[in-house]
């Protein structure tokens, strides 16, 4: 019986260093790596970065803290989410009201923040809804939705938002050209070319007169323009930078409803 013990203890012995004789040189382990370490913020302590995550089909938007991973939020935006009372209570349900009745879902793609000069300011968050064309402002104070706007005109608001250099304006573009403001009903898509236009909307970031940036200041979306072009059916891009228009070049509109086109040309 010793006999089969030693036996047993020089096996288990040579399996090791048979294991360890695998390993590559300068290998560390779980436990020796600081690869962990370097990620790890401990509790009551804030990440460096936050990444803003389009939910896609949730409608929702994601917050992230770099370099921990942690999931610190999920914003309900296009979404009702019972878990939050989203889209069910007297504040939040009427936000998801449509031109075409009460809509609570989307697809949230691109998210964009407000600026300053050109680099963020962390005071909004503003993302797409690319089914019924919405734009949704959050507010990074309370990691929130404020407020969301129908845009007219517009089918399918894919290439948005996209922020000027001082948030003066939300851009966005229709993805299908729609024929405008429906005047004539059904419109034959044999006609595309003389009745069916693409859409770039301004939406207008109005602050409360007085007020300097970092204050506690407020944000309400207004249409300002939407500007007619040939039909073409934008996806997503860039436009080159080119000056805003002069004040006054904007025709102002109601609220999410009809449209005027620019006065003085194109922009881009």
């Amino acid at each position: 019986m010793k006999k089969y013990s030693i036996i047993s203890v020089v096996f288990a012995l040579s399996l090791l260093l048979g294991f360890n004789a695998c390993k590559p040189k300068n290998a560390g382990t779980a436990v020796s790596s600081d690869a962990a370490a370097k990620a790890y913020v401990p509790p009551g302590k804030l990440d460096e970065f936050y990444n803003f995550v389009s939910g896609g089909f949730s409608g929702q938007m994601s917050v992230y803290g770099i370099p921990s991973g942690r999931l610190l939020r999920v914003i309900p935006v296009f979404s009702v989410d019972p878990e939050k009372g989203y889209g069910y209570s007297e504040e939040t349900k009427p936000m998801l009201n449509t031109s075409h009745g009460f809509v609570p879902w989307d697809d949230l793609h691109h998210v964009q923040m407000s600026k300053t000069n050109g680099d963020y300011d962390g005071r909004w968050a503003f993302g797409n809804a690319n089914n019924t064309p919405r734009v949704a402002r959050i507010d990074l104070k309370t990691f929130r939705t404020a407020e969301i706007i129908e845009l007219p005109n517009s089918g399918g608001n894919h290439s948005s938002p996209f922020i000027t250099e001082n948030t003066e304006y939300v851009v966005a573009g229709t993805r299908f050209s729609v024929p405008p403001d429906d005047k004539n009903g059904d419109v034959p898509i044999n006609t595309y070319k003389q009745n069916y236009k693409g859409t770039l909307s301004f939406i207008s970031v109005a602050k409360e007169d007085g007020k300097t940036i970092g204050a506690d200041e407020t944000a309400q979306f207004i249409v300002a323009s939407v500007q007619r072009k040939p039909g073409t059916q934008p996806s997503l891009g860039m436009p080159p930078p080119r000056p805003l228009p002069q004040d006054g070049a904007l025709a102002e509109t109601r609220r999410g409803r009809n449209h005027r086109e620019l006065d003085g040309g194109d922009l881009i």
